[in-house]
């Protein structure tokens, strides 16, 4: 294969009775990581049938037309996997959090917003601001007010 082609990058493979070190299987794994995403780009190209019916136009412009979408889909990839680390990082849910300032209350029967704020603040995500960590827990404090609780 090197002689084809000198920059190619072929995974190590078991010699009969032997086996791979932990380097030959970490450069496997490294591989296997950027061949997966170069095989599902060529997935969706053929699930959208990008190449599927005969290219008519010059032949200056089909890398043009290739290269615009290997940029759509690296950017829909990007704000997926933004979308995905946001969601992620979102902390503890209203929920969660409304049962956190009940289970304070039936503990200590009586508390203040800066009770509240002792213990939840540091459970919120970093992402937002002390404000923002704020309001949040002065929206849930609202919401068991209305509710009764």
């Amino acid at each position: 294969m090197d002689k084809y082609h000198k920059n190619n990058n072929l995974p190590h493979k078991k010699k009969k009775g032997k086996k791979l070190s932990t380097e030959q299987k970490k450069g496997n794994k490294e591989l296997g990581t950027v061949r997966i995403t170069v095989e599902h780009t060529f997935a969706k190209m053929k699930r959208f049938k990008i190449f599927y019916y005969p290219y008519r136009n010059r032949r200056k412009r089909f890398a043009l037309k290739f290269n615009l979408f290997a940029a759509i889909h690296r950017y829909a990839e990007l704000g997926f996997r933004k979308r995905s680390i946001i969601s992620n990082q979102r902390g503890i849910d209203d929920e969660y959090c409304q049962k956190i300032i009940m289970d304070y209350l039936n503990q200590f029967k009586v508390g203040e917003k800066s009770d509240f704020e002792k213990v939840l603040l540091k459970k919120l995500p970093d992402f937002l601001d002390n404000e923002q960590k704020r309001n949040r827990i002065k929206n849930n404090l609202q919401v068991l007010r209305k509710m009764n609780k």
